[in-house]
């Protein structure tokens, strides 16, 4: 055998067993998904629109029928009825460019979050029935990903700087400090926050960070950390609150939004998370590598060892939602095609409950 495959099995094997999957994802090396439990092989989405040559982020209006999208030209409208797409802004510079969107709960104003790699990033705030800008407030450096609260007064920006919270009413910006069990702060080290989750309620704010896999559950109104807790090298790109307020779901696992209890565990997934209005279904992406087809792994909650999974993209999923109090899920990926598919044809006659201790 020559010596130049023994050192890359040897590396791989490696790899494997101290955690780099995401570098063998890079150069794409990586395990197939697992085959799935429940038979899909008779979905087919029921739109598939071309928007961009990559897409990156995205919101869905509270009714399901429109989605703002930030692709690598630039944001874009998407009005989900009739398959239309309109360019918001136009990308026309390497340096600052559109990063994510968020879209209040009342869906009459969305977000913008900007990444500047030059200076300090920004937050635009547009109005939706006119697609126009109405304010824009600076903030310490590129937005990594934005939400509002459920009120829409407050939008929330995790940056490669920390945490910031947007009055958008007076445009004023605060620096958000959280405290650790450590004594530190999110504010005063400085890593990157990843995503962001808030309680339907507003009460709960949860982080998924960076460094360590770190998620750190806050209380909005208290100002303190609920519970924090460190998973290892993999970063927490995604995480999902249920609508109910009491669980929340991270890349590995479901657990109680008020300790930190672990629910259940999952398989690892890499794609954005989002629960069903009625929180009976979770939904997640599962990418196989770089430059390989994704899938997306759907999980009724009452039942989180058996999920249905199927390949949605042609390229890594980086986004999925519910659209409005339906079945229907919108999925984006790195091909450049938002998906939409009907998830009611897989499970006919959906009784499913939230999770509970007995379905551990």
């Amino acid at each position: 055998m020559p010596d130049i495959t023994r050192r890359v099995i040897r590396f791989s094997f490696v790899a494997a067993l101290i955690g780099l999957g995401p570098l063998l994802s890079i150069i794409g090396c990586s395990f197939p998904p697992s085959p799935p439990s429940i038979d899909t092989t008779h979905l087919e989405p029921k739109k598939r629109l071309r928007i961009d040559t990559s897409l990156q982020d995205f919101a869905v209006s509270s009714d399901g029928r429109s989605a703002f999208v930030i692709g690598r030209s630039g944001c874009h409208y998407v009005d989900l009825t009739m398959g239309t797409t309109e360019v918001l802004v136009k990308r026309s510079d390497n340096d600052i460019h559109p990063s994510c969107v968020a879209i209040a709960p009342d869906s009459k104003t969305f977000a913008i979050g900007y990444s500047n790699f030059r200076a300090k990033g920004h937050v635009e705030i547009w109005e939706v029935a006119t697609r126009k800008k109405l304010s824009v407030a600076e903030i310490a450096k590129s937005a990594a990903k934005i939400i509002f609260d459920p009120s829409g007064q407050y939008v929330y920006a995790g940056s490669y700087d920390g945490l910031e919270r947007l009055d958008v009413k007076n445009n004023k910006v605060e620096r958000i400090h959280l405290p650790l069990a450590s004594g530190e702060s999110i504010g005063q080290y400085r890593p990157t926050v990843c995503c962001l989750a808030i309680s339907p309620d507003g009460a709960t704010l949860a982080v998924g960070m960076e460094i360590d896999g770190g998620l750190v559950v806050w209380d909005v109104k208290g100002r303190k950390e609920r519970f924090s807790r460190w998973k290892g090298k993999v970063p927490i790109v995604s995480i999902a609150i249920s609508p109910d307020g009491k669980y929340c779901a991270t890349y590995c696992d479901v657990c109680s939004l008020s300790s930190g209890e672990q629910i259940a565990l999952h398989r690892y997934v890499s794609g954005g998370l989002s629960f069903s209005a009625d929180g009976a279904l979770l939904a997640a992406g599962r990418n196989s590598g770089a430059h390989c087809k994704s899938h997306a792994v759907v999980w009724r909650t009452s039942d989180l060892s058996k999920p249905a999974i199927f390949e949605c993209h042609s390229s890594t999923m980086n986004g999925a939602s519910f659209l409005g109090d339906t079945k229907n899920l919108a999925t984006i990926s790195d091909d450049g095609t938002l998906c939409v598919w009907d998830l009611s044809t897989i499970w006919p006659s959906e009784d499913a409950k939230r999770p509970t201790a007995e379905s551990r």
